[in-house]
């Protein structure tokens, strides 16, 4: 992994999106070994348990959790603050009841440990976040946004334009599907699994298929368009694109 952040980095690639379960903390280690002033890296804190129907956000973000991982990520990354924190985890039923944690999460702004924090919001979330994102409590927020599933375009966009929320697209590919590998090779490598939970084999290949019937291209070109898709959206500041080997590193920057 290390070889793989060294070569991103040297290719001027100088923001990374991260967690302390990535690789049980590995990840923000290797980066904390190598990372410079002029890297910025978004991490962020899992919750207890994923989050289920009529839950209290403190129950799955207690303070003392909080506190531990904010921790953890500094000393993983050998930085004196973190540029970007972010919730891991949320449902919607805390689209009302946050400010208990969110309020906390900002506390760490003050402390000069975090500079800006935000939620990381779920595969096919499908709601709004708007008094959320009007309240002040978050500096910007990560949606998966791909050709497979855009509803960010319509849920969560247009208000954080208007409040001057900070937007990272994830999963521009959809866990791979939109590569060039084969509908089987991507469910062996389970990269795309909250897809295949929402769609049999067969949907998907229909979708990827009409995909290329409605922009008119062969699924060798299906990489770059998806990209390109999310890097052409507006409101969207970056787009965070998968780097699992300095093959795919090199696809990228190309």
């Amino acid at each position: 992994m290390r070889n793989i952040f060294e070569y991103a980095i040297n290719k001027e690639i100088d923001f990374f999106d991260t967690s302390p379960v990535y690789g049980s903390g590995f990840s923000e280690k290797c980066l904390g070994s190598i990372i410079n002033k002029n890297i910025h890296i978004i991490t962020k804190i899992p919750a207890i348990n994923k989050p289920v129907e009529n839950c209290e956000i403190i129950d799955f973000y207690p303070y003392f959790r909080i506190d531990k991982y904010v921790n953890v990520s500094i000393n993983n990354l050998k930085k004196d603050s973190l540029d970007i924190l972010l919730l891991h985890n949320w449902h919607y039923s805390w689209n009302r009841n946050n400010k208990i944690v969110l309020e906390y999460l900002n506390g760490f702004k003050e402390k000069k440990l975090v500079k800006l924090v935000g939620i990381s919001l779920p595969d096919y979330f499908c709601n709004d976040m708007d008094e959320v994102i009007e309240s002040g409590l978050i500096d910007c927020l990560e949606v998966p946004l791909n050709l497979l599933q855009n509803w960010a375009i319509e849920y969560i966009l247009p208000k954080s334009i208007k409040n001057n929320i900070s937007i990272f697209a994830r999963s521009p590919l959809a866990g791979r599907l939109l590569s060039n590998l084969e509908i089987e090779d991507v469910k062996k490598r389970g990269s795309a699994k909250n897809y295949f939970l929402k769609y049999s084999e067969s949907n998907l290949n229909k979708k990827i298929k009409n995909v290329c019937r409605r922009y008119n291209i062969s699924r060798e070109a299906l990489p770059q368009t998806a990209i390109d898709y999310c890097r052409n959206t507006k409101g969207i500041l970056s787009t965070i694109i998968g780097m699992g080997s300095i093959n795919s590193i090199n696809k990228n920057i190309q």
